[in-house]
């Protein structure tokens, strides 16, 4: 029932994010990878808000549903605790998406620390879920918390991630994962919800802001080269279609 709730509440609040965004008419043919690299916005938030000013269009205009799906939210955050050596992408995730709305800053010590025990977990333990989510998840928190983290704070925690993607491109998926679905080590290849996939939203959050921009251009370069599988959970297969849209699900 929590689940259910957690998953309604932010897909709410995401879907007013997403709806308000004029969509952008796509080329006949894929653009070229330098194309894209020149139209990432230079700003944060990028990962599913455009820009700080988009962010605030939304909060100053939530429904009164939309006002309750946030109220509930927040009581869920208020009981997050961080524990160490512990995945709590989720968490971070939720704790960050309360602060953009929010803006209380509990919110935005609570995000941070919870962010920053869980990527020093996924470092240090590198096996960690196999499904992308956790990993973006908790580079979407880091994205929404950019523009009020210290320069220190950045560092650390944009580091980790730099580091991290590192590891599943250098090891492979299964060396990131529990599970025995092994592709050749530093091919980000495989499923639409493994570990590679993540590469490029750490790309994309962590492009040219001086962190480690050699790390978020090799992220870029690896997952926009990619073909997209085409096998059982490939994106090519029907099932993707009808279940990707739930991997971003709360």
């Amino acid at each position: 029932m929590k689940k259910a709730l957690i998953l309604v509440i932010c897909a709410v609040m995401l879907w007013a994010a997403g709806g308000t965004a004029a969509a952008a008419a796509l080329p006949a043919t894929p653009p070229d990878f330098n194309w894209m690299l020149s139209n990432i916005r230079d700003d944060h938030p990028r990962l599913f808000f455009h820009g700080k000013a988009h962010v605030d269009q939304l909060r100053a205009s939530l429904s009164s549903q939309q006002q309750s799906f946030l109220n509930d939210l927040k009581s869920l955050v208020n009981g997050y605790t961080v524990k160490a050596k512990t995945d709590q992408s989720h968490e971070a995730h939720h704790a960050a998406l309360v602060w953009l709305f929010t803006r209380e800053s509990k919110y935005l010590t609570k995000a941070r620390d919870l962010l920053r025990s869980t990527m020093r977990h996924f470092v240090d333990q590198i096996y960690v879920s196999y499904y992308f989510r956790t990993r973006a998840k908790a580079i979407s928190a880091y994205d929404w918390l950019y523009n009020d983290l210290s320069a220190s704070e950045r560092a650390e925690i944009g580091g980790l991630f730099a580091e991290h993607g590192r590891q599943i491109m250098e090891l492979g998926a299964y060396h990131v994962s529990h599970m025995a679905w092994d592709y050749p080590p530093g091919r980000a290849k495989g499923d639409f919800y493994g570990p590679p996939v993540v590469l490029w939203y750490f790309g994309l959050a962590l492009h040219d802001d001086g962190i480690d921009n050699r790390a978020a251009l090799d992220f870029l370069e690896r997952a926009y080269g990619d073909e997209p599988p085409k096998g059982p959970g490939g994106v090519a297969n029907p099932y993707a279609v009808g279940h990707y849209p739930t991997m971003f699900g709360c």
